[in-house]
């Protein structure tokens, strides 16, 4: 922290330098580009103007760093590696700025260097040595640095360097310490890429239609050099939807429903009331898939996910799903609980069945002190439960497909 106050307060005086370390901060922000056609840093637009004034600051930031006797110096040396990047500055000037920053230990320097080269072609043996210079640097008592994602730019730059093989090698040997990056279109890009590259045509086809059947807006299109390969070993594109649709499904069950399976316990029973003060009780709902929602309607942002669930709860309501909503909030005699409840709900339109939780116990059966959903299948088990603080949407409709299919 204190070395982003030192340089936000003393080196970032003006919007140009603001702009430029926003640029720098969405580049650090982006995953590594694909070699097939994605955006790369290299092609930020900077105009001429701010480029000479980039040039301005550059040069007072090296003329702070003639000076022996210059305090915070590794934090002056930072920014003027971030003006040189932004300011397109050519790579052996920016190398020549990282090698005494190399000194600091700053495994991300080298990273981005890496990065930053092989994506201009340019001096990739010095490239190679970063990328390995940043495996070098052991980790810190609470070290935020992504370690197990530098594979990935290990492997871009042996692509990048004709060494394909290699690549090969690192990607599946990284894979080994990161089996979450299976899916990642950085992964699954530079795979495709060497294999092409190595002549090893069907896994290249194979690992391109992996990418094509991702879950992901990025990659649900076939990239241009399956559709090559394909029409080349095939002779046509005959068949390529079908198995791309089927690895897409196969991908959806995996990540939405495969690897979110919790532990089989049976769903522990309750009876609460309703907001007509009628009793509920969840064997009411024998033989049919449940969703619960615990929810706390006094807050608005809650109320809000709520919008979600009505569209869900009127789409599988009519194939036999139950939804409850289980209220855990507003600290109100119970008649007053109702009443606000009500009124929330008639706000955002919402006509899921809701029942209170006056005093919190069932939430805790059910071990959560969240906002939470539940979904339990028609035997009474507990299958899945979904937090709210990611994209949970895909994973509840998903997961309700795959309850209300015949299970063996």
């Amino acid at each position: 922290m204190k070395f982003h106050r030192y340089m936000i307060f003393k080196l970032v005086n003006s919007p140009l330098i603001l702009m430029l370390w926003l640029s720098l901060i969405a580049w650090l922000c982006t995953p590594a580009s694909t070699l097939a056609g994605a955006a790369t840093f290299n092609q930020v637009g900077v105009s001429r103007q701010s480029e000479e004034r980039g040039r301005v600051e550059i040069g007072r930031l090296k003329k702070l760093l003639s000076d022996p006797g210059t305090a915070n110096a590794a934090a002056i040396r930072r920014s003027l590696i971030t003006f040189l990047i932004t300011s397109q500055a050519p790579s052996r000037e920016i190398i020549a700025a990282v090698g005494q920053e190399l000194d600091c230990q700053d495994p991300m320097s080298c990273i981005h260097l890496a990065q930053l080269l092989a994506d201009r072609g340019e001096h990739l043996d010095d490239a190679l040595t970063y990328v390995q210079r940043a495996f070098s640097f052991p980790p810190v008592p609470n070290d935020a640095v992504p370690r197990q994602s530098f594979f990935l730019v290990l492997a871009y730059v042996r692509i990048k360097r004709g060494e394909f093989e290699q690549a090969i090698a690192t990607l599946k040997s990284g894979l080994a310490g990161a089996p979450y990056y299976s899916r990642d279109w950085r992964y699954l890009s530079y795979l495709g890429l060497a294999y092409e590259k190595a002549g090893r045509i069907d896994e290249a086809i194979e690992t391109y239609m992996s990418l094509a059947g991702g879950v992901k807006a990025v990659s649900d299109k076939p990239v241009e050099s399956l559709l090559a390969l394909y029409r080349k070993r095939y002779g046509s594109l005959a068949g390529l939807e079908d198995r791309i649709e089927t690895m897409r499904l196969e991908a959806r069950q995996k990540l939405f429903v495969d690897s979110q399976k919790v532990r089989a316990i049976p769903a522990p029973h309750w009876v609460l009331q309703d907001l007509d003060g009628r009793d509920v009780k969840l064997s009411d709902f024998a033989n049919s898939v449940v969703v619960l929602r615990f929810v706390t309607t006094q807050f608005e942002d809650d109320l809000e996910k709520l919008k979600f669930l009505q569209e869900v709860y009127d789409k599988y309501q009519k194939r036999g799903v139950v939804f409850i909503c289980i209220d855990e909030g507003y600290p109100h005699p119970i008649k007053q609980r109702r009443e606000n409840i009500r009124e929330a709900l008639d706000r955002v339109r919402v006509t899921i069945p809701i029942v209170i939780d006056p005093d919190g116990e069932v939430a805790k059966r059910y071990g959560t002190i969240q906002s939470l959903i539940v979904l339990i299948d028609k035997t009474g088990i507990i299958r899945f439960q979904n937090s709210l603080w990611h994209d949970y949407h895909p994973f509840v409709t998903e997961q309700m497909e795959y309850l209300l299919k015949p299970q063996e």
